[in-house]
């Protein structure tokens, strides 16, 4: 997995200029709308529109290496049956080793809600013997589509669509590998002080 700890360590930054319990985010004076606006296309600040790309790279990531297009490496040759499933254990090549980490990694992108669709019943991962496990029997069932590709990821443009205190509905425009402009709706929500993408998203129309 190339970038997934990256995001996750960028969130940690990011997440330090949300304006969530503020009254007014921090913006210059002549763009400043009052914080909390429900005004479409309203001006919501920089540092909020970085956590929301951020958030958008981290899903791109979760999507193509962790759970869709690919998974963390594990050890076929160790796997055991695990609750009537096949389990293989993450191996030490893989930048998320432990399941603590990998809930840490999810639950600062998206809600606590979206975090249990995604790890699934049974879970696509799991802790046993102290080690991280990947089920082999899993095959994307949950997630109907395929992974974020050919689509580039690297410079979307946030359009906030809709602000309130609570909910940041949003456009993310990107291009595929074509060039040719492709423009998805996502929605991100204050949870503990914290703005987390709603859902897990797969985007590949």
């Amino acid at each position: 997995m190339k970038k997934v700890l990256a995001f996750f360590m960028t969130l940690a930054l990011v997440f330090s200029f949300a304006a969530c319990n503020s009254d007014e985010p921090e913006v210059p004076s002549e763009t400043s709308v009052p914080f909390g606006e429900n005004s479409v296309n309203s001006y919501v600040g920089q540092g909020e529109k970085e956590i929301l790309r951020t958030l958008v790279l981290a899903n791109a990531d979760f999507v193509s290496d962790v759970f869709v297009k690919d998974h963390l490496p594990a050890d076929q040759a160790n796997a055991v049956v695990i609750n009537g499933a096949k389990y293989a254990p993450v191996n030490d090549k893989s930048k998320i080793k432990t399941y603590s980490e990998l809930m840490d990694m999810l639950n600062s992108v998206y809600t606590a809600e979206a975090v249990r669709a995604a790890i699934g019943n049974p879970p696509v991962y799991l802790e046993h013997e102290g080690r991280l496990y990947y089920n082999l029997d899993y095959t994307s069932g949950y997630f109907k589509g395929e992974a974020p590709y050919p689509y580039s990821w690297d410079n979307v443009e946030i359009e906030i669509s809709v602000r309130t205190a609570d909910s940041i509905s949003f456009l993310v425009n990107t291009t595929d590998s074509l060039g040719t402009p492709t423009v998805y709706p996502m929605t991100a929500v204050n949870e503990n002080g914290n703005w987390k993408l709603s859902e897990f998203y797969i985007v590949n129309k």
